[in-house]
């Protein structure tokens, strides 16, 4: 996350097992100091010179100079790291969610300091006195000091292994949630069927809701990543389902801040029927009047309008951004011959916009990174007009995503190089989702689909690995 125009504040991805490094840089792109953390949920602004973690874990949470527990249940920490690296007023928040088959789904902090926790459940799950029984989703909002404020859930009984459900406050104490696999295939009556982009205020009492039912074009593949937009409505962006009008490509979607739609962008996706794209993030600022979506891609694409992105076969990652009305005002990628993964932009109040990732060769925009196996880091600074006016790389050890049995029959354990949050896919050597779960523990068992004998790809955190099914 950026801090200011000249500083940037970077969650990068796992070195071994559960470990993270947060890495400060200066205006000149230069590491001024790393710390080891556990994966972090959600980042935020803590003043100029610092950013606050907000982490969801189960049992125990291991920081710099303190451990922390959750004896019964799934606990958030939250604290703040500054740009030397230092570590202060941490928090837990412990057994916010108890229960056995339930996981947090998402994290996010109100302007008045809230906490809102979203997530799932199978079996009956406690948040403080509240109690939910049917299969579905919770919402709640704490203070900061753990207490209860509101709670409810959403009864869901066609959840798939793994459902995604994430949270994005909306500037007023009330907040936008997404929802995925919902209430298929019997429409709820309240929030409809397939994927729910829903707004509630501060005791999650419902504003709008839009779902597949409804809306054309709202059926995503994997996570609907939300961004508030300046004046209170709503951005998303998603890759649509194969059953949705445009199978494959990125949908962008902005909301008025009571649910109508203000514009719809789904022009960038596969050619014909081989190659496969991915949303990353979406982000906005104050500074300008469209979002900034970070994408990663794999074959034949057709372009943002008038910039083009082409590929030669290898792994890409895309940094775009649209304006008022929905139309591309730019897009850099790599076009090249290196693969580029995991990019995610993010912005800065003033409208300073950063990109980071990591990579195996090649380059962004005009910009070439200096490559050091196994995996290097970079972090690229924008301009509005899209010209990467910096950008660095850093070299990191990183372990590659180990999956194992390879061949197999009927499932794959995922360890190392995978961060718990982060969804994984399955795909077919066309580029087609077979399925989609999230990681919520380290390491993980994926189950995979009846499948015929052949060739697959086990794709998470913007990596692909091929495996064989006999």
């Amino acid at each position: 996350m950026s801090l200011n125009r000249s500083q940037l504040m970077l969650p990068w991805g796992l070195v071994e097992s559960s470990t993270a490094i947060l890495l400060h840089m200066n205006a000149l792109g230069e590491p001024t100091a790393a710390v080891a953390m556990p994966p972090i949920m959600r980042m935020l602004p803590a003043g100029e010179h610092a950013a606050r973690f907000l982490i969801a874990y189960r049992d125990s949470c291991v920081l710099p100079d303190v451990t922390l527990f959750s004896s019964a249940g799934i606990g958030v920490a939250m604290g703040v790291v500054d740009g030397e690296g230092t570590i202060s007023e941490v928090m837990n928040l412990p057994d916010l969610v108890v229960g056995t088959d339930c996981a947090i789904g998402d994290l996010d902090l109100a302007p008045n300091g809230d906490l809102l926790v979203v997530g799932w459940f199978r079996d009956p799950v406690q948040c403080a006195d509240s109690t939910f029984t049917d299969d579905g989703y919770f919402l709640c909002r704490y203070t900061n000091l753990g207490e209860l404020v509101s709670a409810m859930s959403i009864s869901n009984p066609s959840m798939g292994s793994m459902p995604i459900i994430r949270v994005e406050d909306d500037g007023a104490d009330g907040a936008y949630v997404a929802m995925q696999e919902f209430a298929s295939p019997v429409p709820d009556p309240t929030y409809g069927a397939g994927t729910v982009i829903a707004s509630f205020d501060t005791d999650w009492g419902l504003r709008w809701s839009r779902s597949s039912t409804d809306q054309i074009g709202l059926y995503s593949d994997g996570p609907v990543y939300l961004a508030k937009a300046p004046d209170g409505g709503l951005y998303a962006a998603y890759k649509n389902a194969a059953s949705a009008f445009w199978p494959g490509r990125v949908a962008v979607l902005a909301y008025n801040p009571d649910g109508s739609e203000r514009w719809m962008n789904n022009s960038f996706g596969p050619q014909f029927e081989w190659g496969l794209s991915s949303v990353m993030g979406i982000a906005s600022s104050p500074a300008f009047n469209g979002p900034i979506v970070s994408i990663y891609f794999y074959g034949q694409m057709e372009g943002y309008g008038p910039y083009p992105i082409t590929n030669a076969g290898n792994p890409n990652a895309a940094v775009a951004a649209l304006d008022s009305i929905g139309q591309w005002k730019w897009a850099i990628s790599d076009n090249g011959p290196g693969n580029v993964f995991g990019t995610q932009a993010v912005v800065s109040p003033n409208g300073t916009i950063y990109a980071n990732g990591y990579f195996e060769g090649g380059g962004l925009g005009d910009h070439p990174l200096t490559y050091t196996p196994p995996v290097s880091f970079y972090a690229a600074r924008i301009s509005l007009n899209s010209d990467p006016v910096g950008l660095t790389s850093t070299v990191v050890p990183l372990s590659e995503v180990q999956i194992y049995p390879n061949p197999t029959t009927d499932h794959v354990w995922l360890d190392r190089g995978v961060t718990i949050g982060s969804a994984v896919t399955i795909m077919d050597a066309q580029g087609r989702m077979l399925s989609t779960a999230i990681i919520d523990r380290i390491p993980f068992r994926s189950t995979l689909p009846t499948l015929a004998p052949g060739i697959y790809f086990v794709c998470t955190g913007g990596q692909c690995q091929r495996v064989v099914v006999e």
